[in-house]
């Protein structure tokens, strides 16, 4: 049985307003981090949106340089909230 795992969303480049860069530290679990789009959708009465992006078990740097590299070639900040410990 094949089961598809993955989606493809398009959203408008003006709709997103940020990036999200989210640094998980090893705890119970084995740190990482992840990378998501917010925006906000007419659909939703302009509340804020979230899209992951991409995702990285092991080190929370590991995502340092796509974020930086994508913030930079669509112009939008990245919102890193303060490392969390991976329960």
């Amino acid at each position: 049985m094949n089961i598809c795992t993955t989606r493809l969303y398009i959203v408008p480049l003006d709709r997103i307003t940020e990036l999200k860069q989210v640094k998980l530290l090893p705890a119970k679990g084995g740190g990482g981090s992840y990378l998501s789009a917010i925006y906000r959708s007419p659909n939703t009465a302009g509340k804020e949106r979230e899209i992951n992006l991409s995702s990285s078990y092991g080190d929370p740097d590991a995502l340092d340089e796509i974020t930086e590299q994508i913030s930079t070639a669509i112009d939008r900040p990245v919102r890193r909230p303060p490392p969390r410990f991976d329960y």
